[in-house]
């Protein structure tokens, strides 16, 4: 979890609780920000949309639950993964994403902050 990045992280089994201790130069550090709206599963080497976003760019761009995203701006979904993926949808607000459907069909999504 992102979030856990900002702590040294100390398991206290014997007590069965995890102590927290800050890292201010993490704890000042924004957190990254999705821009693009949609929730995707990875597996068998494409995207499936699994959420949209009320008010994101998704929902503008048309996404709906259940389609398959084959590739992101010409690059294989396989050869992504979520790794390739989670920079692309956190870049700048106005750049924009071309994604290969299933089918063949793509859909530009534009990114901003819509949250």
């Amino acid at each position: 979890m992102p979030v856990l990045s900002r702590f040294e992280v100390t398991t206290d089994y014997a007590r069965n609780r995890i102590l927290l201790k800050p890292r201010p130069e993490a704890l000042a550090a924004p957190f990254v920000k999705d821009r693009a709206g949609a929730l995707a599963r990875f597996a068998d080497g494409v995207f499936t949309i699994a959420m949209v976003a009320p008010g994101s760019p998704a929902e503008a761009a048309g996404l709906k639950t259940g389609q398959v995203i084959t590739a992101v701006n010409g690059r294989p979904a396989a050869e992504l993964g979520v790794a390739g993926l989670t920079p692309l949808r956190t870049a700048a607000a106005g750049q924009t994403l071309a994604l290969t459907l299933q089918g063949g069909e793509t859909v530009t999504l534009t990114l901003r902050d819509y949250y």
